[in-house]
């Protein structure tokens, strides 16, 4: 029995521990405008600034594809 509580516990602390280390970070000291390019801050060619009032255009063709986490926004390679 007491195996079995050391194996569920130690499960739990893993999860927990998983699940806090892949949490979104946002440093927002000096933060002057944000942008995160999720599918619904995203009207037409036109990014909303989450943070400010510096909504960006997009310029190009961009495409959505599969990402690390969730999706991505890919840039045109010829714009940098």
């Amino acid at each position: 029995m007491k195996k079995l509580m050391f194996l569920l516990s130690l499960t739990i602390i893993t999860i927990t521990v998983c699940y806090i280390a892949h949490a979104e970070v946002i440093i927002t000291d000096g933060l002057v405008s944000y942008w995160s390019f999720d599918r619904d801050t995203i009207k037409g060619r036109t990014v909303q600034d989450e943070w400010g009032k510096n909504d960006a255009t997009i310029v190009g063709d961009p495409k959505f594809q599969s990402g690390r986490v969730n999706q991505g926004l890919k840039l045109d390679e010829g714009c940098a």
